[in-house]
């Protein structure tokens, strides 16, 4: 964790250096607690020089039930599925995403599963780059 935790202190003490967000995880599970709708709200100059929001990455990972609000229809991708190769079985479900360029984005994840997901105000819905997404 020392490489991660120095990741996040050079992105807070302003660098433009954003692989933080692009740590690789196995076998989590994010999701909104009952009762509650977070929302991850980003303005234009907080999205990282990727162009995504967020990066998730791991194996048997899934991301559900917590919004994000882009900064405006054409910046940025919303939710951008495998960091490295190694990246498989990545759900992400009941999420809305609103005001990006792309919603959902897969590259080099193997089984992903995207599923009642509302996307809008995005110029592209979902990008399957990879052959293992199912929608």
């Amino acid at each position: 964790m020392e490489r991660d935790s120095a990741q996040l202190t050079k992105q807070r003490s302003g660098s433009t250096d954003n692989r933080f967000s692009r740590i690789q995880i196995d076998g989590l599970t994010i999701t909104a607690a009952t009762n509650s709708d977070p929302t991850i709200t980003v303005d234009a100059d907080e999205v990282p020089g990727s162009d995504r929001i967020l990066d998730i990455g791991g194996s048997n990972v899934e991301f559900s039930g917590i919004d994000i609000e882009g900064p405006g229809r054409g910046t940025g991708t919303g939710i951008h599925l495998g960091i490295e190769d190694s990246s498989s079985n990545i759900i992400v479900s009941e999420v809305e995403i609103q005001n990006v360029l792309t919603g959902i984005q897969t590259s080099t994840t193997t089984e992903a599963t995207i599923e009642n997901n509302n996307i809008s105000g995005a110029v592209v819905g979902i990008s399957l780059q990879d052959d293992g997404a199912t929608v």
